[in-house]
């Protein structure tokens, strides 16, 4: 099992499968211009099919760390950002 010590890396975000289901306002999401009903692809490369992807993408990151996160909205298009992760609740 992986431990993680210190604040934890948050994006902001809460997954319903992998679509957008809510945002803290000003958050690292909500800064990238993703909103709810956007459907999360891809976070550094890896695909995202679920909320437990995105826990297993950000396990071993930190707070000012920088990730890719990759995003279709509404419309189907492919939308992607660099974000620097928020200093999120303790796990």
């Amino acid at each position: 099992a992986q431990v993680h010590v210190g604040n934890t890396a948050f994006l902001g975000v809460r997954l319903q499968s992998n679509v957008v289901a809510g945002i803290v306002s000003g958050s690292p999401v909500a800064r990238a211009g993703i909103v709810v009903g956007d459907m999360l692809t891809r976070l550094n490369g890896r695909p995202i099919a679920s909320s437990a992807d995105v826990v297993r993408a950000l396990l071993p990151k930190h707070p000012g760390d920088t990730v890719t996160v990759t995003w279709a909205d509404s419309a189907g298009l492919a939308h992607s950002a660099s974000i620097t992760l928020a200093s999120g609740p303790p796990q």
